[in-house]
């Protein structure tokens, strides 16, 4: 009766929930000199190379830029414009752009000062490249000239935080940056630099071509894969194992004068936390074109690996014409389990909305199996965004939950259906989902404010974790002292057994280095003592101290809204990191290029020409084709192989408009004939296709023109 009665109040009672529109990523070109029309652009290739820094990682993310596609003429002057966003504190540290064959190397300048000087340029037709800082997380890259059939390069260099699981350290891949374009690349090459102290293992996304290794004479010994467009590129997610793995991490830069350190610290690693966590997650979701259901399902299986653990258990209840759970049981979180269930997941997920039914399963399941557990709703739909319809589902709920299981609701819907009342906008379902979290103890949160899905998600950890009480945490050296440490992460009177503590800050000493750990878990206090020298720690190079200067900075743009914004520019220009009050300036100036910047696109990676050239033969013909295409890959002997290839056929958006598998025959050749139909059996458009076949070597790619 308690929960009916607050239901009924709700109208009057709800608390305010500001909403914050935030940066949307994007892709535009633009003749900005002579009109305001703007398209969007294509970026034509990518490439990422990845190198492990302690407790972030530094991305190289290389991207050509073209016109492809738009009415522009080739003698039109236009403006790049890429808008995007990047993980929580992670920081830009450079900015490269092409000018010819040279590299020009931004200098890092105010804002202010930067964006005329741009400003100045374009008018008089001079390269320049700005990049700017426009929120916490909210970036914008402009590039100028750019001729209508030319293309522009750049590379944005950045360190981003991992984040760290029970057995491994994990990074995404920026995809959302590359879906920016008109047309999808056809492949996103990776390089991964090796580390001695953190190995790479594997991608989420299993779109990929297998993991190569190789050596550059210059720089070393690296691995490389290509990942494959699946219409888009999905959610990826790159795994790493620490050669040491322990339940404290600790690096430090070790200099004469001021050294730097950091640590990574599971607290449940340190203490018996015997107690499981059982969760059922809700996944009503329906259809939109801001997240696919692929990516929410790939983001929610990395959310159960990173936050569970093999003792815990989960379930999944989603949305579909006879709703029903993933499994009939709990199911132990074994990342074998996970990958299961979620696959099981995909191929019943619906894309429209049967939310009363999925909470009114989800409970259902919780009551008749074993009655403990809590309840993740994940949701976009809109049906339920007036107080009246809304009230009326929450009162069915609390006559269902009387156990008053805790539920905590992820909202990712649109801002396309709204609702005015209580002096206040309600967008998509807010009003049900931020009603439903509060009666029942859980969190609600949602993606308008400029989170992405996964950081929604890891808010939620708060509702269904065990925590420890009083923590206190010392490190110091054994003689000298520690000074300017910060966190990664926020540590309260409260925290999380399964939360990640990350610290970085400066000493003054010699090793070894002490980490003392204290608190109050289920009414035993408990204390930790670590000592750290060079036999089990991390010894870091420069990228230790440019870390600590990263979260410096970002700690002081966070005190009073960065109102000592002179102090801000002042450090940003001294460690070279950018920020909102300042700006990475590319100009067509040899004072600016970088003789000694190492291109990595030069590197030989897994869709290399010259390497694919080497390993098979590929010939389509007659190309152009009319009636049928006749497709022949010859392997070479060292790589002969038997049994069917799968093949596709993609347009050049990237979306899959055949597929086919053919075999190898007994002299190496596979053969397949075309006949241009698509997935439903109609004739394909005339236009230009793309043949890939993917091989255990990698993937095989033609160009192919279908005419009329």
């Amino acid at each position: 009766m308690k929960l009916i009665l607050k239901a009924l109040l709700i109208v009057c009672s709800v608390s305010m929930l500001s909403i914050a529109h935030g940066q949307s990523y994007s892709l535009r070109v633009s003749d900005v000199r002579n009109t305001t029309y703007s398209t969007q652009g294509t970026i034509e290739e990518c490439l990422l190379s990845v190198r492990p820094k302690g407790l972030f990682m530094e991305f190289g993310l290389y991207l050509s830029f073209s016109s492809r596609g738009s009415n522009f003429k080739s003698n039109d002057s236009l403006e790049v414009v890429l808008n995007f966003s990047l993980p929580d504190k992670a920081v830009i540290t450079d900015s490269w752009l092409w000018i010819g064959n040279e590299i020009c190397q931004a200098s890092l300048l105010d804002a202010f000062s930067a964006s005329k000087i741009y400003e100045n340029i374009v008018k008089r037709r001079r390269d320049p490249s700005l990049l700017t800082k426009n929120s916490n997380n909210g970036f914008t890259l402009r590039v100028f000239p750019m001729g209508g059939n030319e293309q522009r390069h750049v590379k944005i260099t950045y360190l981003v935080p991992v984040s760290w699981t029970e057995t491994n350290v994990q990074v995404p891949v920026p995809v959302e940056i590359i879906n920016t374009s008109r047309y999808i690349p056809l492949d996103f090459p990776i390089i991964f630099w090796n580390d001695e102290n953190f190995l790479f293992e594997k991608a989420s996304n299993t779109s990929a071509s297998p993991l190569t290794e190789r050596i550059d004479p210059i720089l070393g010994p690296y691995k490389t894969m290509t990942f494959a467009p699946i219409g888009n590129f999905k959610s990826n997610t790159l795994s790493y194992s620490l050669k040491n793995a322990a339940a404290v991490y600790v690096g430090a830069n070790k200099n004469s004068d001021v050294s730097y350190y950091q640590f990574a610290v599971r607290p449940n690693q340190l203490i018996a936390d015997t107690q499981a966590i059982k969760v059922v997650f809700l996944v009503d979701y329906q259809e939109n074109t801001s997240i696919s259901k692929d990516d929410v399902l790939s983001n929610l299986k990395n959310f159960m690996k990173q936050s569970l653990t093999s003792n815990d258990s989960f379930n999944i209840v989603f949305s579909s014409f006879n709703v029903q759970p993933s499994a009939a049981q709990w199911v132990a979180a074994y990342d074998y389990n996970i990958d299961s269930v979620i696959d099981v997941t995909s191929l019943k997920l619906a894309t429209y909305s049967n939310l009363p039914n999925v909470i009114s399963k989800g409970i259902e399941f919780i009551n008749q199996h074993g009655q403990t557990g809590n309840l993740i709703l994940l949701n976009n739909s809109d049906q339920f965004n007036f107080y009246v319809s809304s009230n009326e589902l929450l009162k069915e709920i609390a006559i269902l939950n009387k156990n008053e299981y805790v539920i905590s609701t992820v909202d990712f819907g649109s801002n396309s259906k709204w609702s005015y009342f209580n002096n206040r906008y309600y967008y998509a379902n807010e009003y049900f989902l931020s009603n439903l979290a509060n009666l029942y103890g859980g969190i609600y949160v949602n993606t308008r404010n400029g989170k992405s899905f996964m950081q929604a998600l890891e808010q939620t950890k708060e509702t269904f974790q065990n925590v420890i009480e009083n923590i206190d945490i010392h490190f110091k050296p054994s003689q000298g002292i520690a000074y300017a440490k910060y966190t990664l992460d926020p540590v309260g009177t409260f925290v999380s057994t399964r939360d990640v503590i990350r610290q970085v800050g400066v000493f003054k000493g010699e090793f070894p280095l002490i980490l003392e750990i204290s608190g109050e878990y289920n009414n035993q206090i408990f204390s930790k003592s670590f000592l750290f020298d060079e036999s089990n720690l991390v010894l870091l190079d420069s990228m230790g101290k440019k870390q600590w200067q990263a979260l410096s900075i970002l700690n002081l743009e966070n005190q009073n809204g960065g109102t000592n914004h002179v102090d801000i520019i002042r450090k940003s220009q001294e460690y070279r990191i950018l920020t909102t009050y300042t700006a990475f300036l590319c100009i067509e100036d040899t004072l600016f290029y970088c003789p000694t910047c190492i291109d990595e696109k030069n590197v030989p990676v897994d869709n290399d020409d010259q390497k694919l050239d080497s390993l098979w033969e590929i010939k389509v013909y007659p190309n152009p084709f009319i009636d049928v295409l006749n497709i022949e890959v010859h392997f070479q002997n060292e790589i002969a192989t038997t049994g069917e290839v799968a093949g596709r056929i993609l347009d050049l958006s990237g979306k899959t408009v055949h597929r086919f598998s053919a075999l190898v025959n007994s002299s190496n050749v596979l053969q397949y004939q075309w006949d241009g139909s698509n997935l439903n059996g109609l004739q394909s458009a005339p236009g230009v296709y793309v043949v890939m076949l993917e091989t255990k070597q990698g993937m095989v790619r033609q160009k192919v023109i279908k005419g009329n």
